[in-house]
């Protein structure tokens, strides 16, 4: 059974509480910025969740965008370790929760 909306944004809230490692700012790997691995995490997460974890929907663009992060995750991940390694792998976990979260539901958060 997929993760409840709400879990999903109980766990983005707490991931959009740990800091950037800072020893990452400006650096990146495979032509992938950290910073905007990041930031399009965030933004695509966030959008689905709404701001009370309770929108769920999702465009065509930002599903996309959800699998193109994750297959930079993959790429990424191999090549981190510590904080850096533990900072990623708990937004590339999100990503595939949500992506679990709209395969369970039959895709019907994603909007054309």
């Amino acid at each position: 059974m997929p993760d409840s909306l709400s879990s999903l944004f109980e766990t983005f809230q707490q991931n959009d509480q740990t800091r950037f490692p800072r020893d990452l700012a400006g650096d990146g790997i495979f032509e992938i910025d950290f910073v905007m691995l990041a930031a399009d995490t965030h933004a695509v997460i966030s959008t689905f969740l709404g701001r009370k974890g309770t929108h769920g929907k999702m465009s065509e663009a930002h599903y996309l965008l959800l699998l193109k992060l994750e297959s930079e995750y993959n790429l990424v991940l191999p090549n981190l370790k510590g904080e850096g390694y533990s900072y990623f792998k708990a937004h590339y976990n999100l990503v595939i929760r949500v992506l679990d979260y709209l395969k369970a539901t039959n895709f019907e958060g994603l909007e054309e």
